[in-house]
């Protein structure tokens, strides 16, 4: 089990006063007796205990928490370990963090809450949220004139394990960041991205770093004695702050006001630290930290995802107001502690990318997909940082990470996603897009009903009103299995007095169909991460309905493979359109 983290903060009035002794004789100690920690004298660490000459550094000095281990680390990976920690420390020492979050400004309402409506972030969270960035500020340089580290107890935990997924597999054996195959990190490139992946990883995705509190680890019965870090190839290729900053400020004003951009290994340091338990507090005086999954939408694709990067962040905030669901999440810490990093750098705050009005279409999850217990059931997200929900495309060589970056809390971890693949004909019918697919009009809604889990092929009729057409009607209407042949673009595009009216295109049909893939079970399989009427929009949204002159028409026919089987629809018919 972890140590309690309040035992840091609160003493009896007897400690109290053993402790004022102690304090009273600090220059009879030093870091020698330093003896309930790892051995300093025999294991790597950082900061150094001894001074340029070699000589213990007195107790009264020592700063902060000490890294230690670097098992799978090269020497430049230790540098670059090293030297994020300091950067660390730099990024979550801003006053407007840790002593007073502008909660009014565009920033701390897109990633952390309402100040109007129903539900505004309440001034219990806004202390809770501000106590992680204090206590994260502490573990670099603690003030010790209350917990000076010749205290038996409270000395033993300031020290935090740190590996590498590389080298020689000693630093991450049980394969945590999916780096066993793949060759240590080079230097970062002009353009920092992702190294080479398993095939069991999510394309161009990467874990960045991995964090475990101490206890022990019910996977693989491991005792874990302190706070461990391990950082993974995709972690170096990130750039330090410095380097971030200099490239950030060589950007256009357009570039810059994208925090993507900015993107450095500080923020994953800060993004870690705030998973240590015995460091951040938590759950004492602050919840949890974690690495939430939503589910959300997206040119009619549904997917779940953990919450990395500041567009799913933003998306997260948008589900509530009141700040429950950010403030248990990691990189909401880190990524708006690098946009008031950036805003003071440039003078404005960066507002890319933007999530507008875009919100989970589900509850959040914890990182192990269950049902969390706590907070609203439905969406009631305040006051919001945007309007619309425009679409999202990450900058050039930013990715998000393709796996959890906290010990899992129990569950099942999300599934990579299937892969998506919609294709249709060149070819354009009669029928457009809105008439096919509107908010208030959809063919294929009472198809869904039917297609939805089923394990058998289905291939139905309905007409543009969404009714299903039984085969002896088929045959009258003189339809039969015929794919309707593509019209002149004169008749196919000419103007009409509602163009978008069902009832123009009465004498047109659709042939809906459902082809699950073998072995399809979805009592056995899970959800299917598109589902059907969110596929059959997709193909509405996508260029297989934007074809014609006024790229408004559906294609004569086109799938869906949504990874459990394909949907598809055919435009049938001998007739044009009325008018």
């Amino acid at each position: 089990m972890n140590w309690t983290p309040n035992c840091r903060r609160y003493f009896t009035s007897l400690f109290a006063l053993s402790l004022l002794k102690a304090v009273a004789v600090a220059e009879s100690y030093n870091v020698t007796g330093f003896d309930v920690g790892p051995d300093w004298q025999k294991v790597e660490h950082f900061p150094p205990l001894t001074d340029n000459d070699g000589n213990p550094i007195d107790a009264s000095n020592i700063r902060g928490t000490r890294l230690y281990g670097y098992e799978g680390c090269g020497e430049r990976e230790k540098s670059i370990i090293n030297e994020a920690y300091k950067d660390f420390h730099t990024l979550v020492d801003q006053a407007v963090l840790w002593a007073f979050i502008e909660w009014d400004t565009q920033g701390a309402k897109e990633f952390w809450g309402a100040t109007a409506g129903r539900a505004p972030i309440k001034d219990e969270q806004k202390k809770q949220i501000q106590q992680i960035y204090n206590a994260a500020k502490e573990i670099y340089s603690t003030p010790w004139s209350w917990e000076p580290p010749w205290i038996p107890y409270l000395g033993r935990v300031l020290w935090i394990h740190v590996r590498c997924s590389g080298g020689d597999g000693s630093g991450d054996p049980y394969d945590h960041c999916g780096d066993k195959d793949n060759d240590p990190p080079d230097d970062p490139p002009d353009d920092p991205g992702c190294p080479p992946l398993k095939k069991t990883a999510p394309a161009g995705a990467a874990a960045e770093a991995y964090t475990e509190n101490a206890g022990r680890d019910e996977d693989t019965g491991e005792e874990i004695d302190y706070t461990r870090t391990t950082f993974c190839n995709a972690f170096f290729n990130l750039r330090s702050l410095k380097e971030a900053i200099d490239y950030g400020n060589s950007l256009s004003e357009g570039q810059q006001d994208n925090l993507e951009n900015w993107n450095n290994r500080a923020r994953v340091w800060l993004h870690e630290a705030t998973h240590m338990h015995y460091f951040m507090n938590t759950p004492d005086q602050s919840p949890d930290v974690d690495d939430l999954i939503i589910r959300w939408r997206e040119r009619g694709v549904t997917q779940d995802e953990y919450v990395y990067g500041p567009y799913r962040a933003k998306i997260l905030r948008n589900w509530l107001g009141d700040g429950t669901f950010p403030q248990r999440n990691a990189d909401n810490f880190a990524w708006y502690a690098l946009s008031t990093y950036v805003q003071d750098q440039i003078g404005r705050y960066p507002p890319l990318p933007a999530s507008g009005s875009r919100k989970p279409v589900r509850k959040p999850r914890n990182s192990g997909n269950n049902p969390l217990l706590f907070g609203e059931e439905n969406p009631d997200p305040g006051d919001l940082g945007g309007d619309g929900e425009p679409d999202y495309k990450p900058v050039d060589g930013f990715t998000v990470s393709g796996c959890y970056g906290v010990d899992p809390q129990g569950g099942t971890l999300a599934s990579p996603l299937p892969v998506l693949n919609i294709s249709c004909v060149d070819d354009a019918s009669s029928i457009p897009n809105a008439v096919f697919h509107s908010d208030t009009h959809k063919v294929y809604s009472n198809f869904c009903r039917v297609a939805y889990g089923n394990r058998k092929t289905l291939q139905w009729h309905f007409d543009v009103f969404g009714n299903l057409i039984p085969e002896p009607e088929l045959s009258r209407r003189g339809i039969g299995s015929r794919i309707a042949s593509p019209l002149p673009e004169s008749i196919r595009n000419r103007k009409r007095q509602d163009s978008n009216d069902p009832a123009q295109y009465s004498n047109w049909q659709f042939k809906l169909d459902w082809t699950p893939k073998e072995g399809y079970n979805p009592a056995e399989s899970g959800i299917c991460y598109v589902e059907c009427e969110e596929a059959f929009a997709a193909l509405a949204l996508s260029t297989c309905g934007q074809k014609g002159e006024g790229s408004n028409m559906m294609s004569v026919s086109s799938q869906f493979d949504n990874g459990c089987g394909i949907y598809g629809y055919t435009v049938k018919g001998i007739a044009i359109g009325k008018g």
